[in-house]
């Protein structure tokens, strides 16, 4: 007669499983690491200064929501964001961005050169 097909019980497929998922998981993880690696490692460094950006400190607010049982309890935060003086710089068709400290800022005008190596340097 037909024999019912019955899962071997030495084999553990569930770890197997289990332990593929993970490996997955950590290969994702690392290739997302070196991508944002790679991108920040190529992003220039010197260049003509095409954008000069300000944005004052402010205080933004956003709420989150917790389970307690059945019910829904709001939770909210507060985070403040310090001054931030901004550059972007663009050489042979690149563009890029950098955050600089406002003595940097107020001695650069848009059209000027600017090299974070100098920047960095000179601190």
């Amino acid at each position: 007669m037909w024999k019912t097909y019955r899962p071997r019980r030495d084999v553990p497929w569930w770890n197997i499983i289990k332990v593929s998922v993970i490996v997955v998981m950590v290969l994702a993880i690392l290739a997302l690491i070196i991508a944002v690696g790679y991108s920040y490692a190529h992003r220039i460094r010197e260049g003509w200064i095409v954008e000069k950006s300000y944005s004052p400190a402010h205080t933004s607010h956003f709420v989150t929501y917790i389970h307690v049982g059945e019910t829904m309890i709001p939770q909210w935060h507060t985070i403040h964001h310090n001054d931030r003086w901004t550059f972007t710089i663009e050489d042979d068709d690149k563009q890029a961005s950098w955050d600089v400290r406002e003595s940097v800022y107020n001695s650069y005008s848009v059209g000027d050169w600017f090299a974070v190596a100098e920047v960095i340097n000179n601190d």
